[in-house]
């Protein structure tokens, strides 16, 4: 029997910390900075907006390090197209880009002016910067040809970013001409730039309304869910809810839920249904993982909700296998097959020209109206054998047979508890039942702190 995620599979109930894991896909690295905005910044009772490629910059008082003036307005660079590259002393990625930056500058001194900027949130004080310069000095042997904006907070408002490198290109006019990462920042991008061409740069506009606190993308948080891969939650017993629900997201993802579940019920989804008779409990009360709780604080002990999100295109087994991952990482029980000598009861054909083939046509494989008869028309004798093990409470019924053919037979359900009973039913179509021990592949559900029996 095929197990799925699908939400037409599900027919048994399911299962303390909540668990999201969540993987995004993003390229180039970048270093947060250590302390992003959640409002825009103000001085001197002007609020500042945020800035797009096209706008015009409006005039800036800067105050520098690692040059002649301690004092500049933006302005002062009219002329020239203006790299501001937004850096702070623990971003490795952004020291490594100084060499090129350092030889464009010199390189093209009349047409360029590169200003690296230290911005407030960044909480790195004038003396530690004008110190990082000297030590840079030391290093290389040389200094650098650009000075630095320090303690600022408008720049920031105009080009807000959670990581850094960051950096925004001005236009000779005072025009943003591009919002980009270090690594577009390229000779051949700038000197397109220069002849005021497209300079072909990506764009990179973070995003600034990113709570930490929150769950990313939760309600827009951080973005949408075209960059989703793939999240698992795990929650207790979430009151006024129940059942099992599957959606589809933005067509290319697949929600499946599971609402206030037992325990069995969520390993039974994860490892395909294995037979309440080949199952083995090694706990200390296997109560408490069954359907039957019935008030509400049996409820909120030992029910829970299990949601995963995951590509539509995913093969079911790669789902199956997340979910029991989770579920034996973070349950107090874990959940696993092996084999073992167990008591059965095999079903052979000593001889088998005496086996009674179907003389139906149809297929039919059901219970009677009363649910009192399992019913078998034209359905092949291994898989009859096989519900007879399912549906049986404790008995364990092997094919022996060897044969595949189909069989027609109504079946007592209350007969699958008395072999004896069972084996005079399948006489007459040349069947034997008889006990023995056999290597049977069982389920096992142990707590994680019992005793292995």
């Amino acid at each position: 029997m095929k197990t799925s995620l699908k939400l037409t599979s599900l027919e048994r109930n399911m299962s303390v910390t909540c668990l999201m894991l969540t993987f995004c896909l993003q390229a180039g690295a970048q270093t947060s900075i250590m302390n992003p905005l959640t409002i825009t910044p103000r001085q001197e009772n002007v609020w500042y907006s945020r800035l797009s490629v096209g706008d015009k910059v409006p005039e800036v008082k800067l105050e520098m390090i690692n040059s002649a003036e301690p004092m500049k307005m933006l302005s002062d660079y009219k002329g020239k197209f203006i790299i501001l590259d937004f850096w702070g002393t623990y971003c490795t990625d952004c020291i490594k880009h100084f060499p090129f930056l350092d030889s464009m500058q010199r390189k093209y001194d009349r047409q360029l002016q590169v200003l690296l900027v230290s911005t407030i949130y960044a909480a790195e004080k004038k003396e530690k910067l004008t110190t990082f310069f000297g030590n840079y000095y030391k290093r290389k042997g040389e200094t650098l040809s650009f000075p630095c904006v320090v303690n600022d907070s408008i720049l920031f408002s105009y080009f807000p970013h959670t990581s850094i490198p960051h950096v925004a290109i001005i236009s000779p006019e005072g025009i943003v001409k591009a919002i980009t990462g270090a690594k577009n920042v390229t000779e051949e991008n700038l000197v397109r730039l220069l002849n005021h061409q497209d300079p072909g740069m990506r764009s990179k506009n973070d995003v600034m309304n990113y709570d930490s606190k929150k769950s990313l993308l939760e309600n827009g948080n951080g973005g949408d869910t075209r960059n989703l891969l793939f999240r698992t939650s795990l929650t207790k017993y979430l009151d006024g809810m129940g059942g099992t629900k599957h959606d589809i997201i933005d067509g290319n993802l697949q929600k499946i839920t599971y609402l206030n579940k037992p325990v069995l019920g969520l390993f039974d989804i994860a490892f395909g249904y294995p037979p309440g008779n080949r199952t083995i409990f090694i706990t200390t009360d296997s109560s408490k993982y069954y359907e039957y709780l019935s008030t509400p604080e049996e409820w909120e002990k030992h029910l829970y909700c299990y949601e995963m999100v995951y590509p539509l295109n995913t093969p079911d087994s790669v789902a199956l296998q997340a979910m029991q991952k989770d579920l034996n990482q973070f349950l107090d029980i874990e959940g696993h097959y092996e084999t073992r000598i167990m008591t059965c009861w095999t079903v052979t054909l000593p001889e088998k020209n005496r086996f009674r083939k179907s003389g139906e046509k149809k297929f039919t494989l059901e219970k009677d109206s009363l649910g009192r008869n399992l019913i078998f028309q034209n359905v092949p004798l291994s898989m009859m054998l096989r519900e007879l093990t399912y549906n049986s409470q404790k008995n364990i019924y092997v094919d022996e047979t060897g044969i595949e053919e189909p069989i027609d037979c109504i079946i007592p359900i209350e007969v699958l508890q008395d072999p004896e009973q069972l084996s005079k039913i399948l006489a007459p179509y040349g069947l034997k039942i008889g006990k023995t021990t056999r290597p049977i592949r069982m389920f096992i559900l142990k707590e994680k702190q019992a005793t292995a029996h």
